[in-house]
């Protein structure tokens, strides 16, 4: 037992002694070490170590810009919420989160990880439709280019067609020019007689060959009418401006007498002037006559008051002189 005892103690110490030398040996590395850093850079001069220390603190500044960069690029998309990804989304990336505890950070790293997989995919199929319907939108555009290339085409082959058939139209007593006349000068009426005139001229087409339909009045004004009608809304309410303004000013005439000229100045009623602008009618007016076979003659003509927005209508009978 003693020997025992003895032998365990010189093995002590032998463990102590070596673990001292151990780390006295490592003590004596790291001296060294140090040592030898210090002898470099005292070799070194002052603006090498300074031109070291400011590229490693830029190569630093960069990997933390490279590192939020990383952070924050998935914070600015914008994704479905958790409730609709669950819902919508397959099974391979839900499975897993019906049931997460919310204070798990690792589970929701995850979670955001499959949404953002969610996303992508999403993008990607919504991409191939958008890139789909790019390409029909340039077949439609190409085929109504076609399309109305034909139609440009077709308008000089028609006034060809119209002017050959001339004779043919002449000897059947087709009035296709006059027509064509009339439709354009038709399209100059206010809504209501046009509304009529359409309907007339189609009644006197099908049933009625004694009753003649015509659009009497000056086309120039008419269409200087129409293009006011079009124009801005305050174009007209500078033209009331201008006629309340116009009411109170004066109109000189001048007279001239054999020898002597003198002004003479006229006051315009303010309720005249009214009274002719409201009474103002449209300069195109329609005239329908209807003639019975050896009698009478009946002629109506509409007229549309402009600014009272009414049609009126006036008539006349022309009875023939043997008719007593």
């Amino acid at each position: 037992m003693v020997k025992e005892s003895s032998r365990e103690g010189n093995l002590k110490k032998k463990r102590k002694s070596a673990s001292t030398v151990d780390s006295e040996s490592d003590v004596d590395v790291y001296k060294k070490s140090v040592e030898f850093e210090e002898k470099e850079a005292l070799s070194r001069p002052n603006d090498a170590d300074a031109q070291i220390y400011f590229n490693t603190c830029k190569e630093i500044r960069q990997l933390f810009a490279e590192i939020s960069e990383l952070k924050s690029k998935d914070e600015h998309i914008e994704l479905v919420p958790v409730e609709e990804f669950l819902l919508e989304a397959p099974e391979n990336l839900t499975k897993k989160f019906f049931s997460f505890d919310e204070n798990d950070e690792m589970m929701k790293h995850e979670l955001r990880l499959a949404r953002l997989e969610w996303e992508l995919q999403q993008r990607i199929h919504l991409a191939d439709m958008c890139k789909k319907l790019e390409e029909e939108k340039k077949k439609l555009e190409a085929d109504i280019a076609e399309r109305k290339n034909k139609l440009d085409k077709l308008g000089p082959l028609l006034s060809t067609v119209m002017e050959a058939t001339k004779p043919v139209q002449e000897h059947l007593g087709l009035h296709i020019d006059k027509t064509q006349a009339e439709h354009k000068l038709a399209s100059l009426l206010p809504n209501p007689l046009y509304l009529f005139y359409a309907n007339i001229d189609a009644f006197r087409q099908v049933n009625d060959s004694s009753m003649n339909v015509e659009i009497v009045g000056d086309q120039d004004d008419a269409s200087q009418w129409k293009e006011l009608q079009l124009a801005e809304p305050g174009i007209e309410d500078e033209e009331e401006q201008s006629e309340i303004e116009f009411e109170t000013q004066e109109a000189e005439e001048i007279v001239e007498t054999k020898k002597r000229r003198h002004r003479k100045s006229v006051q315009i009623d303010p309720l005249e002037e009214k009274k002719r602008k409201l009474l103002q009618v449209h300069p195109l007016s329609i005239e329908v006559t209807v003639t019975t076979k050896d009698g009478p003659s009946i002629k109506i003509k509409l007229s549309y008051y402009t600014k009272l927005e009414i049609v009126t209508v006036s008539s006349s009978v022309n009875i023939p002189s043997n008719i007593t």
